[in-house]
């Protein structure tokens, strides 16, 4: 972030934070986002995925099975991409 990348990859970056924190690191992803920065996050984290990126991928495999924009998700949805591509049982 310090030298002001037009691309960041974040995986899991909100891993053992508290509630306060990740909430501040979610308005600098989004003000980062909004300011014309190509954004990779990683996260197991559905609620997050849909509160924090424009839109979603699920991989598989290391394939892309699913992509969405997260204005048409629900966490139900997405739960329901993983049962489906039997990412989960």
């Amino acid at each position: 972030i310090l030298h002001d990348p037009p691309v960041l990859l974040l995986d899991e970056p909100d891993t053992g934070l508290d509630p306060a924190s990740a909430e501040t690191l979610a308005r600098l992803i989004r003000s980062l986002g909004a300011s014309n920065r190509a954004i990779l996050l990683t996260t197991h984290n559905l609620e997050r995925a849909l509160a924090w990126a424009d839109s979603v991928s699920l991989l598989v495999d290391g394939k892309i099975v699913e992509r969405a924009p997260t204005s048409t998700l629900t966490t139900d949805g997405l739960r329901r991409w993983l049962v489906e591509t039997g990412s989960v049982g």
